[in-house]
């Protein structure tokens, strides 16, 4: 028999609330009702940056995998439903930009806004937005938040720089199609599930050979490195060491355990290589993101 839903609220959290934009925190453990039910985007177009993997179906697209390495958009209204991937639920930062923060934000970009919402369903995550996201919720659920000012500013940069990332991406050239191309999309989305399989199990190395990751998707290790560069437009490596730095950052920011800690948690062989791989990525160093304001 299955266990019964767990009746924990959901924390749908608003942290800021503005004529600009609106920013909170959404956490649903995994027993919760909402993953067997049609769920709806009320508050607008809204951007979701994960923090955990989750599977997302929407109308124009089914079995998403979302993870700290995607961004996901939203349209006014949408319908979608959820699956669980992490034991940690669905955790994420959502941002509610203004119709005016929307349309100007992917004018930049050369894009016109539809008039429900985004002209993609998925992007990158970027790296310098990856920061700045992690510092404005830590900042924002501090005793002493920044003021709005400073809040709609960071928000304005953002949303900039996702969006920006999303245009990029949609203009790549599309993996080709043709025999076999759902299976090379099937194998991609193995891969990025067991990735974030490894990272979510305390008690396993979060090291991933690239010929361990082969044998648990069957597939060789020279297909599978092709195939996930043909479709993602990254390496494997790199792929696998950016998405553990996101997933550490949720820790770096949110929880006061030692950074050397972290680092050997997430597959750094020290707390020196673990800031070298971030200062690399994010043009800073962990620590700063504990001091951070925003």
């Amino acid at each position: 028999m299955p266990a019964a839903p767990d009746p924990t609220p959901t924390i749908d959290r608003v942290l800021h609330h503005s004529p600009h934009c609106k920013v909170g925190v959404f956490t649903l453990p995994p027993g919760h009702e909402l993953w067997h039910t049609e769920n709806r985007i009320g508050l607008g177009p809204l951007i979701a940056i994960p923090w955990t993997a989750v599977e997302i179906d929407r109308s124009d697209a089914r079995h998403e995998l979302m993870d700290p390495n995607r961004v996901v958009y939203y349209r006014r209204e949408q319908a979608y439903a959820r699956r669980v991937v992490s034991p940690r639920g669905d955790r994420c930062l959502f941002i509610v930009p203004s119709d005016r923060l929307l349309r100007d934000a992917l004018a930049a970009s050369g894009l016109v806004a539809p008039g429900d919402g985004y002209p993609f369903a998925t992007g990158p995550a970027v790296s310098e937005a990856t920061h700045m996201q992690h510092s404005l919720a830590r900042a924002l659920r501090s005793g002493t938040p920044p003021t709005p000012v400073e809040i709609d500013d960071t928000v304005t940069r953002i949303v900039g720089l996702l969006l920006a990332g999303a245009a990029r991406e949609a203009g790549r050239r599309p993996p080709r199609e043709g025999p076999g191309a759902r299976a090379r999309r099937d194998l991609v989305a193995r891969a990025r599930a067991a990735m974030n399989t490894r990272l979510d199990d305390p008690n396993t190395d979060a090291m991933l050979p690239i010929t361990e990751l082969a044998d648990q998707v069957d597939a060789s290790p020279y297909h599978l490195s092709r195939v996930f560069r043909e479709h993602t437009g990254d390496s494997l490596a790199r792929h696998y060491r950016m998405l553990r730095l996101r997933v550490a950052a949720e820790s770096v920011a949110g929880s006061d355990t030692s950074l050397t800690e972290i680092a050997l948690r997430f597959g750094f062989s020290s707390h020196a290589h673990f800031s070298a791989s971030w200062r690399t990525e994010f043009g800073t160093v962990p620590s700063a993101l504990r001091r951070a304001r925003i």
